[in-house]
């Protein structure tokens, strides 16, 4: 009997149940301080008309929620950002590779523009709701950094896929 053939099964079964558990965190950065600009870089560049209005930014499964760049730009170039000022709180929390932002707006809550705030289902955006006082904060940006398998960029809520 052949014992290199079920040896070679064996191992080839190894190394897929491996890659399997392995593969998806290869890439995983809990990085603050890259995630913090990341974070910054989008606040600053989605208001902004001359732009891509941080398009570059997003993780890809959430520009597919979002449709195209020209859908995008025309939501955001339609939007008042006027009175869209914020700062990222210090204390970002980074764990399995996605990493959470306070983000205070200095003129509250009403200053984002509808098409920031996440929607749920089919309304995509990339801003979520403190139940914190506008005082500490008034918004959550999350940034996904897991490489190869889950895109890196800023994180896109209410994905319909």
């Amino acid at each position: 009997m052949n014992w290199r053939a079920p040896v070679l099964i064996l191992v080839a079964i190894a190394v897929l149940v491996a890659g399997k558990v392995y593969l998806p965190y290869v890439g995983w950065s809990n990085s603050n301080a890259d995630a913090r600009a990341r974070a910054e870089a989008y606040l600053r560049a989605v208001a902004r008309a001359d732009e891509d209005r941080g398009w570059s930014l997003l993780e890809p499964a959430g520009r597919a929620a979002l449709g195209s760049l020209d859908t995008y730009r025309r939501l955001m170039a339609a939007a008042d950002w006027s009175g869209f000022a914020w700062d990222l709180r210090p204390n970002g929390v980074c764990d399995d590779g996605v990493c959470s932002f306070l983000v205070r707006l200095q003129n509250g809550r009403d200053s984002v523009p509808d098409v920031a705030w996440r929607g749920g289902p089919g309304h995509p955006g990339v801003l979520v709701l403190s139940d914190r006082s506008t005082d500490e904060g008034g918004a959550f940006l999350e940034v996904l950094q897991r490489g190869w398998f889950g895109g890196i960029g800023i994180v896109v809520f209410g994905q319909t896929h």
